[in-house]
Protein backbone atom coordinates (compact mmCIF):
# COMPACT_ATOMS: atom_id res chain seq x y z
CA UNK A 1 0.00 0.00 0.00
CA UNK A 2 1.42 3.27 -0.70
CA UNK A 3 2.63 5.64 1.83
CA UNK A 4 1.63 8.93 3.13
CA UNK A 5 4.61 10.77 1.63
CA UNK A 6 4.43 9.23 -1.59
CA UNK A 7 0.47 10.03 -1.75
CA UNK A 8 1.23 13.66 -0.79
CA UNK A 9 3.79 13.81 -3.69
CA UNK A 10 1.42 12.62 -6.18
CA UNK A 11 -1.93 14.46 -4.60
CA UNK A 12 0.00 17.43 -3.34
CA UNK A 13 -1.92 20.55 -1.78
CA UNK A 14 -4.52 18.38 0.49
CA UNK A 15 -5.49 18.96 3.97
CA UNK A 16 -3.52 16.32 6.05
CA UNK A 17 -6.13 14.81 7.31
CA UNK A 18 -7.58 13.57 4.22
CA UNK A 19 -4.17 11.78 3.31
CA UNK A 20 -4.47 9.57 6.65
CA UNK A 21 -8.33 9.22 5.58
CA UNK A 22 -7.15 7.82 1.85
CA UNK A 23 -4.21 5.70 3.60
CA UNK A 24 -7.14 4.23 5.94
CA UNK A 25 -9.73 3.89 3.51
CA UNK A 26 -9.02 3.11 -0.13
CA UNK A 27 -8.23 -0.08 -2.11
CA UNK A 28 -4.99 -0.27 -3.94
CA UNK A 29 -5.45 -1.57 -7.55
CA UNK A 30 -3.16 -2.66 -10.00
CA UNK A 31 -3.74 -3.48 -14.04
CA UNK A 32 -1.93 -4.41 -16.22
CA UNK A 33 -1.20 -2.30 -19.94
CA UNK A 34 -4.57 -2.86 -22.18
CA UNK A 35 -6.33 -4.77 -19.08
CA UNK A 36 -9.79 -3.18 -19.09
CA UNK A 37 -10.42 -1.42 -15.49
CA UNK A 38 -13.70 -1.16 -16.13
CA UNK A 39 -16.29 -1.04 -19.25
CA UNK A 40 -19.00 1.32 -20.22
CA UNK A 41 -22.53 -0.80 -18.70
CA UNK A 42 -20.90 -1.82 -15.45
CA UNK A 43 -21.79 -0.52 -12.24
CA UNK A 44 -19.42 1.95 -10.44
CA UNK A 45 -18.91 1.38 -7.12
CA UNK A 46 -16.63 3.86 -6.06
CA UNK A 47 -13.82 5.98 -7.14
CA UNK A 48 -10.33 6.14 -8.80
CA UNK A 49 -7.57 7.67 -8.35
CA UNK A 50 -4.53 7.42 -10.13
CA UNK A 51 -1.35 6.75 -8.58
CA UNK A 52 1.01 5.75 -11.68
CA UNK A 53 0.28 4.90 -15.13
CA UNK A 54 -2.22 6.20 -17.65
CA UNK A 55 -5.30 5.39 -18.05
CA UNK A 56 -7.46 5.70 -21.67
CA UNK A 57 -10.86 6.92 -21.47
CA UNK A 58 -12.96 5.62 -24.38
CA UNK A 59 -16.87 5.47 -25.43
CA UNK A 60 -18.09 2.44 -27.03
CA UNK A 61 -20.73 2.58 -29.90
CA UNK A 62 -23.13 -0.02 -30.05
CA UNK A 63 -21.51 -1.58 -33.37
CA UNK A 64 -18.20 -1.94 -31.42
CA UNK A 65 -16.47 0.81 -32.20
CA UNK A 66 -14.78 3.15 -29.79
CA UNK A 67 -14.00 6.74 -29.97
CA UNK A 68 -10.69 7.72 -27.83
CA UNK A 69 -11.70 10.75 -25.10
CA UNK A 70 -8.73 11.86 -23.00
CA UNK A 71 -5.94 10.10 -20.81
CA UNK A 72 -6.39 10.20 -17.07
CA UNK A 73 -2.36 10.45 -15.67
CA UNK A 74 -0.93 9.84 -11.76
CA UNK A 75 -2.44 12.41 -9.75
CA UNK A 76 -5.84 12.58 -11.21
CA UNK A 77 -9.08 11.16 -10.66
CA UNK A 78 -11.79 9.92 -12.61
CA UNK A 79 -14.56 12.73 -12.68
CA UNK A 80 -17.09 9.69 -13.80
CA UNK A 81 -16.23 7.65 -10.57
CA UNK A 82 -16.31 10.80 -8.66
CA UNK A 83 -20.19 11.26 -9.29
CA UNK A 84 -20.86 7.82 -8.30
CA UNK A 85 -20.70 9.53 -4.49
CA UNK A 86 -23.77 11.05 -5.50
CA UNK A 87 -25.85 8.50 -7.57
CA UNK A 88 -25.46 4.76 -8.34
CA UNK A 89 -25.72 4.68 -12.03
CA UNK A 90 -23.74 2.21 -14.65
CA UNK A 91 -20.57 3.94 -16.22
CA UNK A 92 -21.30 5.52 -19.26
CA UNK A 93 -17.69 5.41 -20.36
CA UNK A 94 -14.85 2.45 -20.40
CA UNK A 95 -11.59 2.68 -18.88
CA UNK A 96 -8.45 1.05 -20.06
CA UNK A 97 -5.17 0.62 -18.99
CA UNK A 98 -3.03 2.34 -21.43
CA UNK A 99 0.13 1.39 -19.39
CA UNK A 100 0.44 -0.73 -15.78
CA UNK A 101 -1.75 1.16 -13.84
CA UNK A 102 -1.77 1.47 -10.09
CA UNK A 103 -4.73 3.30 -8.59
CA UNK A 104 -6.70 3.60 -5.51
CA UNK A 105 -10.23 2.93 -5.21
CA UNK A 106 -12.26 4.73 -2.84
CA UNK A 107 -16.12 4.13 -1.71
CA UNK A 108 -18.59 6.38 -2.74
CA UNK A 109 -19.48 6.36 0.70
CA UNK A 110 -16.24 7.70 1.39
CA UNK A 111 -16.17 10.16 -1.00
CA UNK A 112 -19.27 11.43 -0.10
CA UNK A 113 -17.82 12.15 3.64
CA UNK A 114 -14.68 13.78 2.21
CA UNK A 115 -16.55 15.94 -0.56
CA UNK A 116 -18.14 17.72 3.37
CA UNK A 117 -14.98 16.89 5.85
CA UNK A 118 -11.92 17.86 3.65
CA UNK A 119 -12.31 21.89 1.59
CA UNK A 120 -9.30 20.95 -0.62
CA UNK A 121 -10.52 17.66 -1.37
CA UNK A 122 -14.03 19.27 -2.84
CA UNK A 123 -11.91 21.90 -4.53
CA UNK A 124 -10.04 18.96 -5.84
CA UNK A 125 -13.39 17.07 -7.54
CA UNK A 126 -14.75 20.12 -8.96
CA UNK A 127 -11.58 21.20 -10.17
CA UNK A 128 -11.58 17.59 -12.03
CA UNK A 129 -15.09 18.11 -13.50
CA UNK A 130 -14.34 21.28 -14.86
CA UNK A 131 -11.00 20.09 -16.45
CA UNK A 132 -13.10 17.11 -17.77
CA UNK A 133 -15.56 19.70 -19.10
CA UNK A 134 -12.55 21.74 -20.78
CA UNK A 135 -11.47 18.84 -22.51
CA UNK A 136 -15.05 17.67 -23.70
CA UNK A 137 -15.70 21.29 -24.97
CA UNK A 138 -12.43 20.77 -27.15
CA UNK A 139 -12.95 17.13 -28.35
CA UNK A 140 -16.38 18.65 -29.58
CA UNK A 141 -14.61 21.63 -31.28
CA UNK A 142 -11.86 18.68 -32.58
CA UNK A 143 -14.45 16.68 -34.57
CA UNK A 144 -17.01 19.51 -35.78
CA UNK A 145 -14.27 22.09 -36.89
CA UNK A 146 -10.83 19.99 -37.19
CA UNK A 147 -10.20 17.77 -40.23
CA UNK A 148 -8.58 14.74 -39.42
CA UNK A 149 -5.14 15.96 -40.20
CA UNK A 150 -5.45 18.16 -37.50
CA UNK A 151 -7.02 15.73 -35.49
CA UNK A 152 -4.23 13.04 -35.99
CA UNK A 153 -1.63 16.16 -35.41
CA UNK A 154 -2.86 16.86 -31.59
CA UNK A 155 -3.13 13.19 -31.00
CA UNK A 156 0.37 12.14 -32.01
CA UNK A 157 1.22 15.24 -29.96
CA UNK A 158 -0.77 14.18 -27.01
CA UNK A 159 0.80 10.44 -27.25
CA UNK A 160 4.49 12.04 -27.48
CA UNK A 161 3.82 14.25 -24.54
CA UNK A 162 2.67 10.90 -22.36
CA UNK A 163 5.57 8.18 -23.81
CA UNK A 164 8.23 9.95 -25.56
CA UNK A 165 9.26 10.51 -28.97
CA UNK A 166 9.10 7.19 -30.31
CA UNK A 167 5.13 6.21 -30.50
CA UNK A 168 4.58 2.35 -30.35
CA UNK A 169 1.38 2.24 -32.17
CA UNK A 170 0.23 0.94 -35.04
CA UNK A 171 -1.69 2.80 -37.80
CA UNK A 172 -4.79 0.50 -36.66
CA UNK A 173 -4.59 1.39 -33.18
CA UNK A 174 -4.53 5.32 -33.84
CA UNK A 175 -7.91 4.93 -36.56
CA UNK A 176 -9.24 3.28 -33.55
CA UNK A 177 -8.63 5.80 -31.17
CA UNK A 178 -10.04 8.40 -33.70
CA UNK A 179 -13.23 6.46 -34.77
CA UNK A 180 -11.68 6.18 -38.57
CA UNK A 181 -10.40 3.87 -41.29
CA UNK A 182 -6.73 2.86 -40.92
CA UNK A 183 -6.46 3.65 -44.65
CA UNK A 184 -6.91 7.16 -43.51
CA UNK A 185 -4.30 7.47 -41.02
CA UNK A 186 -1.71 5.76 -43.34
CA UNK A 187 -2.51 8.13 -46.10
CA UNK A 188 -2.04 11.07 -43.50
Amino acid sequence: MINRTQLINIFPGLEDGWYDAVIAAAVEKKFTAEQHVIKRGEQMTGSLLLLQGVLKIYRCAGDGSEYFMHFLQAGQACAMSLRCYDESKVFPVSIRAASDVTLLLISAEQVAEWMQTFKSFNKFVRATYFNRMDEMLSTIDKVVFQQMDQRLLTYLEMQSRLYGNEIKLTHQQIAKDLNTSREVISRL
